[in-house]
């Protein structure tokens, strides 16, 4: 769940975005660089953009799941 949150956040050109594979670019060491990047505090997170498409995807991801919500409590009702 880490590298999906990394790799949803705008950090410029850091991050090898040619891989077919996007959690190969994430080494330790990047993801400890971008998560400093990303903090707000000790304790919170959230200091960087989401990039357009992630935020884009979530939004039919999470729309998809209440249609399938709806449907199945159609079902039982």
């Amino acid at each position: 769940m880490q590298i999906l949150y990394l790799d949803s956040l705008d950090v410029g050109d850091i991050v090898n975005n040619d891989l077919e594979v996007r959690a190969a670019a994430w080494t330790g060491q990047l993801v400890s660089k971008v998560c400093l990047m990303d903090k707000l505090s000790e304790t919170q997170f959230g200091k960087l953009q989401v990039r357009f498409m992630h935020e884009y995807l979530f939004f039919l991801q999470l729309s998809a799941c209440v249609g399938i919500s709806n449907f199945v409590n159609i079902l039982y009702v």
